[in-house]
C-alpha cells in the first residue's frame, strides 16, 4: 500500500504502521523520531527511513513537505 501526505511548516503527524515499510521524503524536509531508533532523523528530498510494523513514528515538517509511506497501512493522527 502507498500513502502520501503533505505537511505544512511545523505540522506534526503520528502513526503506527500495521506493516513494515519505508517513509520517503518526496520534497521538503522532515524531522522523524521512532520508538525503535535511538537517534532522530532529518530527511530531505529523496531520503528514506525504514520502519517496522507496530513502531510509533512521529514526523514534523521543517519545510513545506510531501512524504510517502511505502508498503504501509497507517492510521494518521494529526497533532495540534
Amino acid at each position: 500500500m502507498l500513502t502520501t501526505f503533505n505537511l505544512s511548516l511545523r505540522e506534526v503527524i503520528e502513526f503506527r504502521p500495521l506493516h513494515s515499510g519505508s517513509l520517503i521524503c518526496q520534497h521538503g524536509q522532515v524531522w522523524v523520531t521512532t520508538e525503535a531508533h535511538l537517534e532522530d532523523h532529518i530527511l530531505q528530498s529523496g531520503d528514506s527511513l525504514n520502519f517496522e510494523s507496530g513502531e510509533g513514528i512521529f514526523v514534523q515538517a521543517l519545510k513545506e513537505t510531501s512524504c510517502v509511506c511505502w508498503f504501509a497501512t497507517v492510521t494518521l493522527s494529526i497533532a495540534p
